[in-house]
């Protein structure tokens, strides 16, 4: 096993990675990026603590890495269950290249698939379903 200062790690150029806090006391944050471990490896989701050594050299500590298939069911489910600012959602979701596909293929909770209209008008035309002027 390797020593803590042997680590390595690369970092898939392609992917735009999010930093989730603000450097706490200016020498770590908590980062998402698609790394692997090994030369030979796939890319994967990591969730990671990363800490900025005095020399400015980022260091992985303690996280999470997992496969796309993975990644997606967390987020699935953290949405779900209400995380996340439903309008920062929406504007991160209309950037996708797949959005108006999304939309075409809406699926009801009976497995029904409706346009997007038919889908936010029966929504908005439930008994239990309040609609506020803005």
């Amino acid at each position: 096993m390797a020593k803590k200062d042997e680590l390595r790690y690369e970092s898939d150029p392609t992917f735009n990675g999010v930093e989730i806090d603000e450097p706490s006391r200016g020498n770590s944050y908590i980062g998402i990026r698609k790394v692997r471990w090994q030369p030979d490896a796939d890319f994967k989701i990591d969730l990671r603590r990363y800490v900025i050594r005095t020399d400015g050299e980022e260091y992985p500590s303690k996280g999470i890495s997992m496969d796309d298939e993975t990644a997606d069911k967390v987020t699935e489910g953290l949405v779900s269950v209400g995380y996340g600012k439903t309008d920062e959602l929406i504007k991160s979701l209309s950037s996708r290249g797949d959005f108006e596909e999304g939309l075409a293929n809406l699926s009801t909770e009976d497995g029904t698939k409706k346009f997007a209209k038919e889908f936010l008008d029966d929504l908005l035309n439930a008994e239990n379903v309040e609609v506020k002027e803005f």
